[in-house]
């Protein structure tokens, strides 16, 4: 069932790029809720298709993946579960759109933006996964019998965990973006969506770095290692100074 879903999914992606007119003329353009929907897809059934081989791999041929790689490929899974969403709410601000201006419009420029920075957000949230399994070393079993996993280089994970903080907040201030141009949307605009192209530059780069600077110190103060981490850093650099003595910590 699932060879059949997947050879029809490559069924329909042919079928837009080869879609022509009743004249035999090619189709006019996608538009760029059709682009970022095919990406959502496109990175939805690619996760979902690596977590199907290893779930058949493991009932069939009893090979389970290891450890670091089952939590990878769930990692994964829970990222891709935003895209059938943000796909509704693509063509939902595509089709009220078109419901104001008689079939004809498009939302705001800065909301098709907006969607485009969704998509990045999903992309960068998942090579950001990946890349963190790369230093995620293999589990251990503390005395308590609790599994722990050890990640080296220290710097380099926080260094990934900041770039899913800001992932993380440009998905949701497109999500934010794309409704408030849905609410505040007219006719005229719908018609014209490159019209205001002042208003475009300006609130793109406001509303998405606001929210980057409030979720990243958000996220980086509620964070026991990062709170650790700079207690280690300043332990470190201060006791020279005021003991006379060098002190070394293995860990935060």
């Amino acid at each position: 069932a699932m060879v059949i879903v997947y050879l029809c999914l490559v069924g329909i992606l042919i079928s837009i790029f080869t879609m022509r007119t009743g004249d035999g003329r090619p189709a006019p353009p996608l538009s760029p809720q059709m682009i970022t929907t095919m990406q959502l897809a496109l990175l939805f059934f690619g996760v979902y298709i690596c977590l199907w081989v290893s779930t058949l791999a493991a009932e069939i041929f009893g090979v389970f993946p290891p450890t670091v790689i089952a939590a990878t490929t769930e990692a994964l899974r829970s990222i891709v579960q935003f895209c059938p969403m943000l796909s509704a709410l693509f063509f939902g601000a595509r089709l009220h759109a078109l419901q104001l201006s008689d079939m004809k419009g498009a939302p705001q420029g800065w909301a098709q933006d907006a969607m485009f920075f969704a998509v990045v957000a999903i992309g960068c949230q998942l090579g950001m996964v990946l890349v963190l399994a790369f230093f995620q070393q293999p589990p251990k079993v503390d005395a308590t019998g609790t599994v722990v996993y050890e990640m080296k280089p220290l710097y380099t994970v926080y260094i990934v965990s900041i770039v899913r903080y800001i992932s993380l907040v440009m998905l949701y201030g497109a999500v934010i973006a794309i409704i408030v141009s849905m609410l505040i949307l007219t006719e005229e605009e719908a018609k014209n969506p490159e019209g205001s192209e002042l208003s475009r530059k300006r609130t793109v780069p406001i509303l998405f770095g606001a929210f980057s600077v409030l979720i990243v110190l958000g996220g980086l103060l509620s964070s026991g290692k990062a709170v650790g981490l700079a207690v280690k850093w300043a332990v470190v650099a201060a006791a020279p100074k005021m003991l006379g003595v060098r002190v070394d910590l293995e860990s935060a």
